[in-house]
């Protein structure tokens, strides 16, 4: 991954601050970097990973890939137990 830190435990965010942090809170960093590798073999910029994470719609498809629950999963849940 060619990202300007040594490793994405050291990202800090400026944009897309919310939802690295629910990518820290749910322990997918190591998930997340698998993602970003498998997606981006020649690397990602700093930059474009903080757009990236900036990028609700996308971040969203790729909580789903990476095992986040989603706000779209937590609706169908409420429905469900209702």
């Amino acid at each position: 991954m060619k990202l300007i830190y040594e490793n994405l435990y050291d990202f800090k965010p400026f944009y897309g601050k919310d939802n690295w942090d629910r990518i820290v809170e749910a322990g997918k960093i190591d998930a997340f970097d698998d993602y970003l590798e498998n997606t981006y073999p020649d690397g990602i910029t700093a930059t474009g990973l903080d757009e990236l994470l900036w990028n609700d719609n996308e971040m969203e498809e790729i909580f789903k890939k990476i095992g986040i629950e989603t706000s779209e999963r937590k609706i169908k849940k409420q429905r469900i137990r209702r």
